[in-house]
């Protein structure tokens, strides 16, 4: 039990970190370039067991859910990338609908909660 609650401690404070660069990244640069930085970061990391990568989708659901301005699936998906050596080797997914308003796209790594087939106007991978 203390083991499981130390893993959380540690692994909490590895996303709040990355979540500063995410944030900075995601605000101040091009998509190709956070990307690139991003995925460096998790090819770097040691591939999580299922139930370490479970908790750690929980984790960032969680925090993305409470950072300014709300839930983004782009910051969800770049922390993933940066955390997961997986997720960091795979393609990043962005879906858009004609019209361009707000949450008219979506941005997810395949595999992961993929959205309905036919949802988004085009799709394309990073």
């Amino acid at each position: 039990m203390f083991r499981t609650a130390a893993v959380t401690s540690v692994e909490a404070a590895r996303v709040l970190w990355t979540l500063l660069r995410v944030e900075i990244g995601r605000r101040r640069r091009g998509t190709r370039a956070v990307v690139d930085e991003m995925r460096a970061r998790g090819q770097a990391r040691p591939a999580p067991t299922d139930a370490q990568a479970a908790a750690r989708r929980r984790l960032i659901e969680w925090v993305d859910a409470r950072t300014p301005g709300g839930a983004n699936c782009y910051r969800r998906a770049l922390l993933t990338i940066a955390l997961d050596p997986r997720a960091a080797r795979g393609p990043l997914r962005f879906g858009l609908r004609r019209g361009g308003k707000a949450k008219s796209g979506h941005v997810w790594i395949p595999g992961s909660g993929d959205p309905r087939p036919g949802t988004y106007d085009v799709e394309f991978d990073v």
